[in-house]
């Protein structure tokens, strides 16, 4: 089943704030689709935001936060 973007954000969000093993990802269970856009954006982003302070978390709630809000393609 394949999530919407405002589904997916709300499940990013939930995920952050249960404990997850190292080899899950937040969005597990949003979809292949959804699932793939994250990978497309971690693998464009994270390490400039990393490499100006960003943490994990911040990163993830400002993809669901873009995501909701329609900015990422």
């Amino acid at each position: 089943m394949e999530l919407n973007d405002k589904e997916t954000a709300e499940l990013i969000r939930g995920e952050l704030k249960k404990p997850r093993g190292p080899f899950s990802w937040v969005t597990d269970g949003a979809g292949y689709k959804q699932h793939m856009r994250f990978v497309k954006h971690r693998n464009e982003k994270w390490e400039i935001w990393a490499n100006n302070g960003g943490t994990w978390k911040s990163f993830c709630v400002d993809y669901a936060d873009r995501l909701e809000g329609g900015e990422i393609q």
